[in-house]
């Protein structure tokens, strides 16, 4: 494929109304298993060969959830996840199809997992707003079924046989498993077509609109509570389920991706600061969000002195 890029942001009408034509050329360059085998540069008996054995490619790993370098507790008790990291031969071809993929140019909204994007980028886009939508996605690269990889293949213009060989290379037991390498760039292409209809909402109602993998933040100088249930409603019926546990509407002060906001600024929560008096690491990165934020403070300001 070379360094051939598809520009999402420049056909953002034609795929809100499912129309791909501006993708075709991929169809033509991979449509066989020829042609997906030669840009992975792997041997075209490898695939048979995991597919057949797949379980063994796969190992479960319980994993504390963390947050700012400490596992999550609720009620006293330690958050955990389940992870089914992908191993030896499979790994390698899935390191191969994520670079692959990351050829496909995401919208801007998007921050997840995107290459010279993170998590202190998306709240700073938000930074200067009154009111926050924060929405996170429940469980969801698990909730990502096979069905919706291999529709989303087909949306991307990959022929009927490369995007039903994608899928098997990609999920486990039905869906996307977390761990794999391969499972953020496909949560962000499975995701586009809502994230589309939600940027196209948020466009006409003057909302600022992001996406940081199962974060979604929205927001506005305006109060736009009456748009929440509108919002919420056409993330389910696009086969998303919500964590309504984490649904939060704020005013003036919003935790984003990790990063708090106020009308002064932006830092951290003030255990990470108290880390960050005995952590280099913390402290750069402590240093990098307060920077961030009296970078945007001074932008605003001289936006709003005109």
């Amino acid at each position: 494929m070379g360094d051939t890029t598809i520009n999402i942001d420049a056909f953002c009408e034609a795929c809100v109304k499912q129309v791909v034509q501006p993708l075709i050329f991929i169809t033509v360059m991979v449509s066989t298993y020829r042609h997906l085998f030669y840009s992975l540069k792997i041997d075209k008996n490898e695939p048979k060969a995991i597919l057949a054995d797949l379980n063994n490619y796969y190992y479960h790993n319980r994993k504390a959830k963390m947050k700012f370098g400490r596992p999550q507790e609720q009620n006293g008790e330690i958050k955990y996840r389940d992870l089914y990291p992908s191993i030896h031969e499979l790994k390698t071809i899935q390191k191969k199809i994520n670079v692959f993929l990351q050829k496909i140019q995401l919208p801007d909204y998007v921050y997840g997992s995107v290459k010279g994007r993170n998590n202190i980028m998306n709240a700073e886009v938000h930074f200067g707003n009154k009111y926050f939508l924060l929405v996170d996605l429940k469980n969801y690269f698990t909730k990502i079924s096979h069905h919706q990889v291999f529709d989303t293949f087909l949306y991307f213009g990959f022929s009927h046989d490369v995007a039903r060989m994608l899928t098997q290379l990609t999920t486990y037991n039905g869906c996307l498993p977390q761990g794999a390498p391969t499972s953020p760039v496909i949560a962000n292409l499975v995701f586009v077509k809502t994230g589309l209809k939600l940027f196209d909402k948020a466009q006409l109602n003057n909302l600022t609109f992001t996406t940081y993998l199962d974060d979604l933040t929205f927001s506005s100088r305006n109060d736009f509570k009456e748009l929440i249930p509108e919002i919420l409603q056409e993330i389910k019926s696009n086969r998303f389920f919500l964590n309504y546990n984490k649904i939060r509407y704020r005013k003036d002060f919003a935790e984003v991706t990790g990063v708090l906001l106020s009308p002064k600024g932006m830092t951290v929560e003030s255990d990470m600061q108290e880390r960050s008096k005995e952590s280099r690491a913390t402290k750069n990165y402590t240093d990098r969000v307060k920077a961030s934020g009296q970078a945007a403070l001074k932008k605003l300001n001289s936006q709003r002195s005109r």
